[in-house]
């Protein structure tokens, strides 16, 4: 037996359809529609991209999380260059590697329409560290200032964090050379989404880019060129 799970950020994208089987028919023909994929239930235990350890829900969460840089979906060595994506061009670097200040793309939205804002990606950093989460996560972005006080419950944002208009500064205890490599697990969500123990309910807004999600979608159904 396997579980259909339809997530929002894919009803926006192309009309494509993948049965029990990874490697089952697609086609890119039709714009809109839902993109459905079969995982036998064993192999997934969550939707909430902070919540899920096994390799299963990234064949869903991959094609439909945004992060602030990211690695493309290229052969290698191209695929593992670390590109902006969410970001609109690498973050500035100040402070002896302590300061990252990221500028959010503008035009990009979540698939409810709303737009992706520095806030919801503060508010994405905040809730990997909310201790209610216990998001495997958390420990990517223990370094950032005040984040040991949100994961231990005496503070509620990391002092860290700041946004400024379009702006996102996040401030480091100590230089971390692979940070924007840390930045590819953030699965950015809108700061409406709370920090659930039992994880995100379906269905969840998703803020890919519209040409990376067709991109990714038709290399995973082999539907590319």
């Amino acid at each position: 037996m396997t579980r259909r799970l339809v997530l929002a950020g894919a009803a926006v994208a192309v009309g494509l359809l993948v049965g029990t089987s990874f490697g089952a028919r697609a086609s890119a023909s039709q714009n809109g529609g839902t993109f459905r994929i079969g995982i036998p239930a064993e192999d997934f235990d969550e939707i909430d991209w902070a919540l899920a350890q096994v390799p299963a829900p990234y064949v869903v969460l991959d094609p439909t999380c945004a992060s602030l840089m990211a690695t493309p979906d290229k052969p290698f060595p191209t695929g593992r260059r670390i590109v902006p994506e969410l970001a609109a061009g690498y973050p500035r670097i100040t402070n002896g590697g302590k300061t990252y200040v990221f500028t959010i793309r503008k035009g990009i939205r979540f698939s409810t329409g709303s737009p992706v804002t520095a806030r919801d990606v503060a508010h994405t950093i905040n809730r990997v560290l909310d201790p209610k989460l216990k998001a495997y996560a958390a420990g990517y972005f223990s370094d950032i200032v005040g984040a040991r006080a949100v994961l231990t419950g005496r503070a509620r944002t990391a002092s860290g964090v700041v946004v400024r208009g379009n702006t996102l500064t996040v401030q480091l205890t100590k230089p971390q050379g692979h940070f924007e490599a840390l930045t590819t697990f953030l699965c950015v969500v809108p700061r409406t989404l709370s920090a659930d123990p039992e994880g995100a309910r379906p269905p969840i807004a998703a803020a890919k880019p519209m040409e990376e999600l067709v991109a990714t979608l038709m290399t995973l159904t082999g539907t590319g060129p």
